[in-house]
């Protein structure tokens, strides 16, 4: 296909090559022809189809792909991308790959179901390799539940091919539960269609989610995992990052409380932070004076028992004492030791 925003001005140039004999199929080095209507996409055919490794390719790949390619030309240096990146081990070509020197990242199209076989070869020579692969399925192998939006039945396929986006570990790591996510492009509507969150609803293919579908215009790549990020997302990811940093404050603050305690009292207690000069904690506050301490002993001697100052009259025998186990502040009743015992 004529992907090159340059050539798609200078179609002039390429019939005279075309007429030279110049243009030649880049998998089988066969000439081909050009193809540039009013209706369908520029493209080239063979003259002689025969042994092309490019020629089980389907039309509904090299649209989608082209739509992907011009997709990333709107946000990467064109010398960052790599279509058709070839990888040894693989089917075909990787369909695209972007390097961007701060980070690397491809994209690999499905536009039909794979068998197991061909899904362990494919993960194996591309996750195996240490590549990070983002999975795009035509939106065709979409299959929605119409009554309840949000759902959609997931093939073998997919469910093999489902990930955990930014956003969903975002969510995860604010309290909310983990999901998975997954995408499809429309080649035809030009538009991307991601569900995250994804959950289970339905042993084995139905799955339920949130789900976003946004023109490619309107959509970015991540500039570091190249996953696509919807409007919505810098907002979602900020309210995500806040709750997490407020959950992990308030885990903190319980950690120091504890260790705290922990020292007050000279032991360790099960739960509490290590103890220790690399484990700093908050001043312990103050909790009075220490008559207010049913339990006082230091490491050297047996726990004692000592009575409150505080006087309670106890609801059971009546009698008035400050040797008591509960005390009702409201009422000044209590319940002395002889009667808890």
């Amino acid at each position: 296909m004529i992907l090159a925003p340059v050539w798609r001005s200078r179609l002039g140039e390429l019939r005279t090559l075309d007429h030279a004999g110049a243009l030649v199929c880049p998998g089988c080095r066969q000439p081909v022809r050009l193809r540039a209507g009013i209706f369908r996409r520029g493209h080239f055919a063979h003259k002689h189809l025969a042994n092309c490794p490019l020629a089980n390719q389907s039309p509904d790949l090299l649209h989608c792909r082209a739509a992907l390619y011009e997709w990333l030309m709107e946000h990467f240096d064109p010398q960052a991308i790599t279509l058709e990146k070839n990888l040894p081990g693989l089917p075909r070509p990787l369909d695209a790959w972007v390097e961007t020197g701060e980070a690397g990242f491809g994209y690999w199209i499905f536009d039909t179901r794979i068998s197991p076989q061909d899904r362990e070869e494919l993960r194996r020579h591309l996750e195996g390799q240490g590549l990070l692969i983002n999975w795009i399925f035509i939106s065709k192998l979409l299959h929605e539940d119409s009554p309840h939006p949000g759902r959609l039945h997931l093939t073998t396929t997919e469910r093999e091919y489902l990930r955990t986006s930014s956003l969903d570990a975002a969510a995860e790591a604010a309290g909310e539960a983990p999901g998975l996510s997954i995408t499809y492009l429309d080649p035809d509507a030009n538009a991307f269609i991601t569900y995250r969150s994804l959950k289970l609803r339905h042993p084995p293919q139905l799955f339920s989610g949130r789900r976003f579908n946004q023109n490619s215009g309107s959509v970015k790549p991540h500039p570091q995992t190249g996953e696509c990020l919807y409007p919505e997302d810098p907002e979602n990811l900020w309210r995500y990052q806040q709750k997490a940093f407020r959950m992990h404050q308030r885990t903190q603050k319980q950690r120091e409380f504890y260790a705290a305690r922990a020292i007050s009292r000279g032991i360790q207690e099960p739960g509490a932070a290590p103890i220790s000069d690399n484990n700093p904690v908050l001043p312990r506050p103050a909790i009075g004076s220490p008559e207010q301490s049913p339990l006082r002993h230091s490491p050297d001697q047996p726990p004692v028992w000592q009575p409150f100052a505080r006087a309670g009259i106890c609801k059971i025998c009546g009698k008035s004492t400050t040797d008591w186990v509960t005390y009702f502040s409201k009422t000044g009743e209590c319940i002395c030791r002889d009667c808890q015992g």
